[in-house]
């Protein structure tokens, strides 16, 4: 499916750190930040979303899903978003 599960290799915590970073923008200077950017780094890393889907959130790209995974993939999202950051920081998957 677009949403490529297993092929080629997971993206490192840092790289997805780095990209997460440039999302943030000013706010990852904030105080506290860079916590919370570890913890979702770490956590979308070890998440069940698929390789080809972390890769394409480190391009910058917007990962394309298919259909049947697109409520499985946000829920995994927001979990790690509220586990990190207490509230959901809306990261599109779609």
């Amino acid at each position: 499916g677009k949403d490529d599960n297993d092929s080629g290799s997971r993206p490192s915590v840092a790289e997805i750190k780095t990209e997460i970073n440039k999302v943030l923008g000013a706010d990852a200077e904030m105080p506290g930040a860079e916590g919370i950017v570890d913890c979702l780094a770490q956590e979308f890393h070890d998440s069940k979303l698929p390789n080809g889907v972390l890769r394409k959130i480190v391009a910058g790209e917007d990962a394309e899903v298919d259909k049947k995974n697109e409520d499985e993939y946000n829920q995994i999202t927001e979990e790690i978003e509220m586990k990190c950051t207490g509230a959901p920081a809306g990261v599109p998957v779609d």
